[in-house]
């Protein structure tokens, strides 16, 4: 992009959607990466999952980056494009503020895949419908096979997902 190598983020599964980086990683705006539409990764195993998510298991998973927690009492989710952007837990001691994909990298991998998702309350927590698996930022793995399948060249898979961008040998 403009004469210098890019920022080349990936991911598995967008789900349907890629978002902008700069609603997932703080201090980052690159103009070649902007949310996309990508329907051709609907194979993936990861297009759509859900989960459980107990009360106890969310302030498990919290309590070990942060220590201070007290008894979560409110979680909200804060959403850009139908992605999990923020997140704001109060808790018995404060209130804990991070991003939408921080809140995902506390769980494991397989628990919460992406920030893609709605939340419902449950009987003893919240239950997580979502699309995707990863950051949903820049090129879809799986969106990129499901194009390579239909024909379409790498140069052009590429530039579906980074805007503006020349292809060179260097």
């Amino acid at each position: 992009y403009r004469g210098e190598p890019i920022v080349s983020y990936f991911h598995s599964t967008c789900g349907g959607k890629t978002i902008d980086d700069k609603f997932v990683f703080k201090g980052r705006d690159l103009p070649y990466i902007q949310s996309v539409y990508s329907p051709y990764g609907d194979k993936s195993p990861h297009w759509k999952w859900s989960t459980e998510l107990p009360m106890y298991e969310i302030s498990k998973y919290i309590r070990r980056k942060y220590k201070n927690i007290g008894r979560v009492e409110k979680i909200a989710f804060k959403k850009v494009e139908g992605r999990v952007s923020a997140v704001r837990i109060t808790h018995r001691n404060g209130i804990l503020e991070l991003s939408g994909n921080s809140f995902r990298l506390l769980f494991p991998v397989k628990k919460v895949k992406s920030t893609y998702f709605s939340a419902q309350r449950s009987d003893n927590g919240l239950k997580l419908f979502g699309k995707g698996w990863g950051h949903g930022v820049g090129l879809c793995q799986w969106s990129s096979k499901g194009m390579a399948e239909r024909g379409a060249h790498y140069k052009a898979i590429l530039r579906y997902f980074y805007k503006n961008i020349r292809i060179k040998r260097l």
